[in-house]
């Protein structure tokens, strides 16, 4: 009986959708508060927020993540304002048109960033145990073509990396200057380019002794 060691590469992926998605926007507002008690006390955040919620959105989806005070100095003297930067949670997709409809027909609302939220995790793992079928399948295939059978493994590794949780994309004036020029329109199509969809993948490397069949 002689003993070979045959190498073999497999790989497997899957095509996952966002489980979440969230917004985040500066809102310049007339007074400075601190945290999530600015939605209840600025008049201007608390009209942003009922326009949001005639979409289904709720108090708890949003989120003050921070507020910084400008200084404006004219004629009449000086007066300060707050920019607050707000985050939205969307869990249902569909709403997203409505919610950046209403981003970008506000005034002094300006929207930065949309991320998109992966479960990632367990679907590696998914992914992992479905290339070790195939590379086990592989060897076997390939041996018996030879005369051999698989003995065993002789060591195995797994060069796919977890892939990031989070995609973002980054927004600035220009594109709400061209996708709506401050329009009164209720609903914006966000176009195939908001894509809420990524293909994730697992390789695995692996050896397995052979046996000379007899």
């Amino acid at each position: 009986m002689t003993e070979s060691i045959l190498r073999v590469t497999a790989k497997a992926s899957q095509e996952i959708s966002a489980s979440l998605a969230k917004l985040h926007f500066a809102v310049e507002g007339e007074t400075f508060l601190f945290g999530n008690a600015a939605l209840d006390r600025s008049r201007i955040l608390k009209e942003l927020v009922i326009r949001f919620k005639e979409f289904g959105a709720t108090n708890a989806d949003f989120n003050v993540k921070s507020v910084s005070a400008r200084m404006d100095s004219g004629l009449l003297g000086k007066s300060s304002k707050a920019e607050f930067k707000l985050e939205l949670t969307v869990s249902d997709f569909s709403k997203l048109p409505d919610f950046l409809g209403v981003i970008s027909t506000a005034k002094n609302v300006q929207l930065e960033q949309l991320e998109w939220i992966f479960e990632t995790e367990a679907v590696m793992l998914e992914l992992g145990a479905a290339a070790m079928k195939k590379a086990f399948d592989k060897a076997t295939a390939m041996a018996n073509a030879v005369g051999h059978s698989v003995l065993g493994i002789r060591n195995a590794s797994d060069s796919g990396q977890m892939p990031e949780r989070i995609q973002t994309m980054n927004f600035g004036g220009d594109w709400m200057a061209q996708e709506t020029a401050r329009t009164t329109k209720r609903r914006l199509d966000i176009g195939t380019e908001f894509k809420a969809t990524r293909e994730i993948a697992s390789e695995v490397n692996a050896e397995f002794y052979l046996e000379k069949n007899l």
